[in-house]
């Protein structure tokens, strides 16, 4: 190694112990630069971490190897919102480089070679896993929260079908959690359309719904992935836009930037400042790295 790749590792080891030093304790939310996919961690104020989706390629392990500190190496759960590559890809290696405590599924079914590999990596670990709904296990009539150290999560979406068959659409069975955890908050939502926040409308007339300071953009911003209705329900302090630069589907979506400009809520977009993490020690902050440039388009389904 000579003196110049020394100086770079010096440097890179330094910084990075320098973010696990001063990194504020308590809970906060990350959104990880993987182009045109999703993938979030969230730090629980108790130290548990949570995984949802794991975006289209090798970018969220690489990510997770540069914001966590060697010690941490467990995922209480991993939530798997919806099937589909540019949000399942990247789980497969994260599965073998993590030991995880439990898979949230959705109630789907998926041909694709992914979808089989990514089944294949639980079941040769033997992963605890499981299909989530919303009000499951209380015939329609409450919301089951699960507490996982300081963490509550709850299941919004999707609503158990009455003969438990698949929805034919992938988004359809989009699981969507919202997380509480002492004061603070998020809502992490893979991708919802326009029928999905009726019916997460609909379900909260009948249930109290917590706000979400935090709100991960439905659908990487589409034009039928919010709206004010659903903006105030939440009332989100800021919003997370995970997406790819110069992607294909043309996200975020001028309307949906507008709309959240018009209701002067900040927004963070991936493909602009890098992987966001939302702060709360205790009070709301946001900071942005660039720690893997992955702006690439994936040609997923829109």
């Amino acid at each position: 190694m000579n003196a110049q790749h020394l100086s770079l590792f010096l440097c890179t080891v330094l910084s990075l112990g320098y973010y696990w030093v001063v990194s504020p304790p308590g809970f906060r939310v990350t959104a990880l630069d993987v182009g045109q996919g999703t993938s979030v961690l969230v730090t629980a104020s108790s130290g548990e971490l949570f995984l949802f989706d794991g975006g289209p390629d090798e970018s969220a392990n690489y990510q997770l190897g540069q914001l966590l500190a060697p010690w941490q190496r467990t995922l209480s759960v991993v939530v798997v919102t919806h099937l589909h590559t540019d949000h399942i890809t990247g789980l497969i290696d994260i599965l073998r480089q993590y030991k995880v405590g439990e898979v949230w599924l959705p109630p789907s079914t998926h041909t694709t070679e992914q979808y089989r590999a990514l089944l294949n990596e639980i079941d040769d670990q033997k992963i605890p896993h499981a299909i989530h709904y919303a009000l499951e296990g209380c015939n329609q009539t409450c919301l089951v929260p699960r507490i996982i150290g300081s963490g509550t999560l709850t299941i919004l979406h999707p609503p158990k079908p009455p003969k438990e068959q698949p929805p034919p659409d992938q988004h359809d069975a989009n699981l969507v959690t919202h997380i509480q955890d002492g004061a603070h908050s998020a809502l992490l939502t893979g991708d919802l359309n326009f029928p999905h926040l009726l019916a997460i409308q609909a379900l909260c007339k009948e249930q109290l719904c917590a706000n979400a300071e935090v709100l991960l953009a439905p659908h990487h911003g589409s034009k039928t992935g919010l709206t004010p209705a659903f903006l105030a329900l939440f009332s989100p302090k800021v919003v997370l836009i995970s997406v790819g630069e110069h992607n294909f589907y043309h996200h975020p979506h001028p309307s949906i930037l507008a709309l959240l400009s018009e209701k002067q809520i900040p927004y963070y977009r991936t493909d602009q400042s890098g992987s966001i993490t939302v702060f709360f020690a205790p009070e709301l902050r946001v900071s942005a790295q660039h720690l893997y440039a992955a702006t690439h388009a994936a040609d997923q389904p829109p």
